[in-house]
């Protein structure tokens, strides 16, 4: 998958973290293939939290839940948040559910949130009544900044001190214990750095610098994509504008790759399919599990990206990145210091492709610095970039 959460992977196989040792449970997505794959590949046990159904009374966990709130600071938190809004019911009957399945896990300790932000409080609340800790690491540092975010976990790792302050200051997620970790990711870049192979790359960067393109992934119906940031209207201006860019810099090669590239089926994209096809120095990476994200990021001169989680992780070790944001994501929360590093424009998107074709760097080392320490907790002597996290998730694990 584009996003692997192996963050929380320890290499140890008598860790309670090594992959083999966690299940890994969806919320009712469809899992995709090549998670399906990774998984297999990698012996994960793997399920669909909806997919467990039996387990006690739900009149006996309605009067616990019930019962519990105000009777704790997380169930407090939902029903300063909730109450208000009249759903607090809503989030009561939907912790019913999610009680009634992990019910079903009695030696379950500890539930790793792989997106914070998309970790629903009413699951929050049952492991919370179930005894289960929540850990999450924040994933990506503009989180900070979004106002409608809340979320409830009871160890947080963020990013850094400036992350930390916007969402105390902002109050609307309830974290029990707070840690500054650093990006967690960013061991695998590194890694990847020094064993890069480019595969069949090789030739390409032979004679043109490669540009590696970070796109959104396209919902597969009208209607599913009406209702989000990346509907098919801005995943194809973006596209349009990589291909003018293309034109531009006949010395480099743009390679798309995300999280799939089902877009190519759409038929909303079929003009842009024959641009691509059209032009010689553009292509769109399909071989996903072949050449991951780390592997990419490692083998290419720069990169262009929709605001994504590994664009956060290539600012914080200083490689040339630049957040294409037309729109307003991130810009209309965070502008990185109106920096080169955030492009809202296509005069500024060209003018940045050019210094980083030309120069390797898309920032003045001063502006990165100060990126860097804001952004990715480096202030605090943490360019250990995550290392102290599998200690921590052990102690948690293990208890007072």
């Amino acid at each position: 998958a584009l996003f692997v959460k192996d963050q929380f992977y320890c290499e140890d196989p008598q860790s309670p973290f090594h992959p083999s040792n966690i299940l890994h449970l969806g919320l009712g997505d469809p899992l995709p293939e090549i998670s399906r794959e990774y998984y297999e590949r990698h012996e994960i046990r793997h399920a669909d939290l909806y997919s467990i159904t039996q387990g006690c009374s739900r009149r006996e966990i309605r009067a616990s839940l019930l019962k519990a709130v105000g009777c704790s600071s997380v169930c407090f938190w939902l029903w300063q948040r909730f109450g208000p809004l009249g759903i607090l019911e809503e989030v009561i009957f939907e912790a019913e559910d999610y009680y009634v399945r992990m019910a079903q896990f009695p030696a379950v300790r500890v539930v790793l949130v792989g997106y914070e932000v998309l970790f629903p409080p009413a699951l929050a609340l049952a492991c919370n009544r179930l005894g289960i800790v929540t850990v999450a690491t924040q994933e990506r540092f503009s989180n900070a900044f979004f106002p409608a975010d809340l979320f409830a976990v009871e160890h947080y790792f963020f990013l850094g001190e400036q992350a930390r302050s916007m969402i105390k200051r902002r109050g609307f997620s309830w974290i029990g214990k707070e840690h500054i970790l650093g990006p967690a990711r960013v061991k695998n870049l590194r890694k990847a750095m020094v064993q890069s192979d480019p595969g069949k790359y090789q030739a390409i960067r032979a004679k043109q610098k490669l540009v590696l393109v970070l796109d959104f992934h396209s919902e597969p119906s009208f209607n599913e994509n009406r209702l989000v940031d990346n509907h098919w209207e801005h995943n194809q201006r973006f596209y349009r504008d990589i291909i003018r860019l293309a034109e531009h810099f006949q010395t480099a090669h743009f390679v798309i790759k995300g999280k799939n590239a089902d877009w190519l089926e759409l038929d909303y994209f079929s003009s842009v399919r024959e641009e691509i096809e059209g032009i010689g120095n553009v292509s769109v990476e399909t071989d996903l599990r072949e050449y991951d994200p780390a592997r990419m990021a490692a083998i290419t001169d720069l990169c262009i990206a929709m605001y994504n989680s590994l664009g956060d992780e290539l600012l914080a070790i200083d490689r040339p990145v630049i957040f294409y944001d037309f729109y307003g994501m991130p810009a209309d929360f965070y502008d990185f210091e109106k920096t080169a590093a955030c492009a809202t424009t296509f005069g500024e998107l060209m003018a940045a492709t050019t210094r980083g074709l030309q120069t390797g760097r898309v920032l003045e080392p001063r502006d990165s610095e100060r990126i860097r320490r804001k952004c990715y907790g480096y202030e605090n002597g943490l360019p250990s970039e995550g290392s102290h996290l599998l200690d921590t998730l052990h102690s948690i694990y293990n208890g007072p």
